[in-house]
C-alpha cells in the first residue's frame, strides 16, 4: 500500500525530459531499472559524469531501461549540457520529488529498481562503488 501511495504522488507531480516530453515514471516500475540521481551543484568526483555513460551504456545492455533524473537543478540547460545526451532521458526533477520518493540519502548517486519500483540496491557518490555494481548487476 506504501509503495501505491508513493507512486501516486509521482504520479501527480509533472516530470519532464530535458527537451520537454513528459515523463512517467511509472513506466520504469514495470521491470528492474536504473535511476540516476545527479545535479551539477552537489560536490562530486569528476570521474561520475563519464561514469553516467557507461552506467547507461552496461545497464542498457544487460536489459535495464532507466533515466538520469536532474534534480533539484537551477541551470537545466547546463547542466544537461554537461551530462551530454545519451540513450536514457535526461530528467528534470526541480523539485527533488524523486530523490525523495526513492528514498536516497545522498547523491550523485546510482539506484537499481526491482519491478514495482522499490530501490534493491545503491551506489555512489563513489565511483568505485558504482563500477563494483556494474561489475556485480550489469552482466549482459
Amino acid at each position: 500500500m506504501r509503495v501505491l501511495l508513493a507512486f501516486s504522488l509521482l504520479a501527480a507531480e509533472a516530470l519532464v525530459t530535458v527537451d520537454g516530453k513528459p515523463f512517467f515514471f511509472e513506466n520504469l516500475t514495470e521491470n528492474r531499472s536504473v535511476v540516476v540521481l545527479w545535479n551539477s551543484w552537489v560536490p562530486q568526483d569528476p570521474q561520475f559524469v563519464a561514469l553516467i555513460r557507461e552506467v547507461e551504456r552496461r545497464f542498457g545492455a544487460a536489459g535495464f531501461a532507466g533515466a538520469v533524473v536532474i534534480f533539484q537543478e537551477p541551470e537545466v540547460e547546463r547542466a544537461a549540457a554537461t551530462l551530454g545526451p545519451g540513450p536514457w532521458p535526461r530528467v528534470v526533477d526541480r523539485r527533488g520529488v524523486l530523490l525523495r520518493k526513492l528514498g536516497a540519502s545522498r547523491a550523485p548517486v546510482v539506484l537499481v529498481l526491482a519491478p514495482g519500483g522499490e530501490v534493491q540496491t545503491t551506489a555512489g557518490p563513489d565511483p568505485a562503488s558504482v563500477r563494483k555494481l556494474m561489475e556485480t548487476l550489469a552482466r549482459p
